[in-house]
Order: C-alpha cells, then sequence, then structure tokens
C-alpha cells in the first residue's frame, strides 16, 4: 500500500510538472503592428497593465481593455463594446496572431513585442503640417469622390491630428513626419488606420488605409480658412414633410414611435448611429451625460440604430 501511494504522488507530481501554467503577458509598453495593404505595417501603442487588462494609445484617446484570456500557449484579447478580439500565439513576450472581426469574416495580421515607439523616425522633419488642410479623398473617381478637413499640429517629428469628413472623422491619429514622408495611425478597437503621403511645400499627396481590406488615395492643399459644410446643410425633411416621424422596435421589442404619449409636448432629440461607429458612440456618452443632468427639463433622447447584423438574433 505505501509503495502504491509513492507510485501515485509521483504520478501526480509529474503531471504538474508536464502541465504547467500558460505564459502571460509581462506589464510594460508593446507596440502592436497590424499588416495593411502594400506590405504596410500599421503600428498601434499599448500598455499591459496587468495579466487581464491593457491601455491603447493613440494621441488623446485612451481605449482600455479588460477582458484578457488565456488557453495554452495563447492570448485572446476581447476588444470593449466591439466585436472584435486579437487571438495570438504568445512566446517570450512576443504575440503573433490575427486580429478577427467574426461578422464580416475579416481577419488582419497582427504582431506585437516589446517597444513604445510607434514610428521610426531617419531624417529630419523637411516640413511642418501643423494647421488645416483642404482634403479630397479618391480625388479621380467622381463616384467615391469626398471632401474632409486635415486638422494637425505638428511638434519636431511628432504630429497628432485627424481628418474630418463631413460624417464624423478619421479619429485620433497619431504619427511622424519623416523627412518628406508622413505616417499617421490608429486602432480604437474594431478600426485600425494608416495614412501614408509624401509631403510637399504645399501639399500631400498619400494613401489611406483600412485594415487590409480597403485603400484610396487622397489630396491635401493648405489651407487655413476652408471649412467643412454647415452641419444644418447636410441633414434636412424632404420636400412635403413638415416633420420627422418613425416606429422602429427597442432593445425589449417593443414599439416606439415619436407620436407615443411619452414624447408628448416635450423636445425629442433623434440621434442616428451604430454600435459599429465610434464617433456616434462619442455622441452617445454625451447625451447619456446630456440626459442624466437634464431628464428634468422636458426632452427625451432617442437613438435609432442601424447595424450590420442581418437577423434579430444576430444583434443580442
Amino acid at each position: 500500500m505505501r509503495y502504491f501511494l509513492s507510485v501515485l504522488i509521483g504520478l501526480i507530481f509529474l503531471g504538474c510538472q508536464q502541465s504547467p501554467k500558460s505564459e502571460t503577458l509581462t506589464l510594460g509598453t508593446y507596440r502592436g503592428v497590424f499588416k495593411a495593404q502594400d506590405d504596410n505595417d500599421m503600428p498601434f501603442i499599448f500598455e499591459v497593465t496587468s495579466d487581464s487588462t491593457l491601455s491603447i494609445f493613440n494621441a488623446g484617446e485612451t481605449v482600455k481593455v479588460e477582458d484578457i484570456t488565456y488557453r495554452n500557449d495563447s492570448v485572446f484579447i476581447q476588444m470593449p463594446v466591439f466585436e472584435s478580439f486579437i487571438a495570438a500565439k504568445l512566446k517570450d513576450n512576443m504575440l503573433k496572431g490575427n486580429f478577427i472581426t467574426p461578422s464580416l469574416k475579416r481577419s488582419l495580421p497582427f504582431e506585437a513585442q516589446r517597444d513604445s515607439v510607434r514610428f521610426t523616425v531617419k531624417n529630419k522633419p523637411e516640413f511642418d503640417i501643423s494647421g488645416n488642410w483642404e482634403t479630397v479623398f479618391s480625388p479621380h473617381e467622381a463616384e467615391n469622390s469626398y471632401i474632409a478637413k486635415g486638422i494637425f499640429s505638428q511638434s519636431g517629428s511628432q504630429i497628432v491630428g485627424t481628418f474630418r469628413t463631413t460624417t464624423g472623422d478619421y479619429r485620433f491619429l497619431d504619427g511622424v513626419v519623416d523627412g518628406d514622408q508622413l505616417k499617421l495611425s490608429t486602432f480604437d478597437g474594431s478600426h485600425a488606420f494608416l495614412f501614408t503621403g509624401k509631403i510637399t511645400k504645399d501639399s500631400i499627396h498619400g494613401m489611406f488605409y483600412s485594415g487590409n481590406h480597403w485603400k484610396e488615395p487622397f489630396t491635401a492643399w493648405r489651407n487655413g480658412t476652408f471649412e467643412l459644410p454647415d452641419a444644418d446643410s447636410l441633414t434636412f425633411l424632404k420636400p412635403g414633410y413638415k416633420t420627422i416621424d418613425f416606429t422602429f422596435l427597442d432593445a425589449d421589442g417593443n414599439e416606439v414611435s415619436l407620436s407615443d404619449a411619452r414624447f408628448e409636448n416635450k423636445v425629442v432629440l433623434v440621434q442616428i448611429m451604430g454600435t459599429w461607429c465610434p464617433n456616434c458612440l462619442d455622441e452617445s456618452r454625451f447625451l447619456a451625460d446630456f440626459y442624466t443632468e437634464n431628464k428634468s427639463r422636458d426632452i427625451e433622447i432617442v437613438a435609432l440604430s442601424f447595424e450590420y447584423a442581418k437577423t434579430e438574433e444576430a444583434v443580442q
């Protein structure tokens, strides 16, 4: 009996040795890289703050991730709000895998290692592009062309800013001017963007990459007085209509109409949004705080959400 117990204890100990605890991320700063088209690196910086949390940094934005799990030699990083996640092999604090968006059937190659530099600068900047830039995306395609306003602030080689369009903006762009080359990137947990371009004294000719599924050219001209069309001119009632009206199902499956008694004699703010849209989520946070502070003032806020999901089950 004593011999049997000794053998059993030995087998249990051997089993523990053969199944070591999975490696976890070490605290510190990492440089993540997605692979865009044309063999371009699309970098972003993140800091691992615990084995289950990290923060992604884009210029003035911080995206906090609080859902990191491990299985065998792999790590799974679930993005907040959005469905997308990173699945990667983890070895010696290096990650290699993919950024996955299930509903769109997209997979973007991903790597990361300990580093704090988004873009390496090899040359002194030849230009300072601080200020406003009149911009046209897809300038040679009449059907797909659209205008934007580039807004940048440069300090030495480092640059932050965005391209603002008539429907939103391209988020918190962070990058460098390397000689006469512009490099900007951002990653908000759902969208991975890269902008590259060649700068002259008063123009930028470049390319906009979204993940590895989309790219389009852009041209920008320095123009300190350029403004986008007034927002009130972009949203209007069609001829023959005097008021907006709608009937939609809410999250609980109940019909909500603008003619409902709850809205009578109140100011009703209608938000057109989608949970996939980061600009919309910025607006939703603002409106939620505004409503909390002003709900006693006869105001109601209704969000009409346009989603990628094709079925009610997929929305849940």
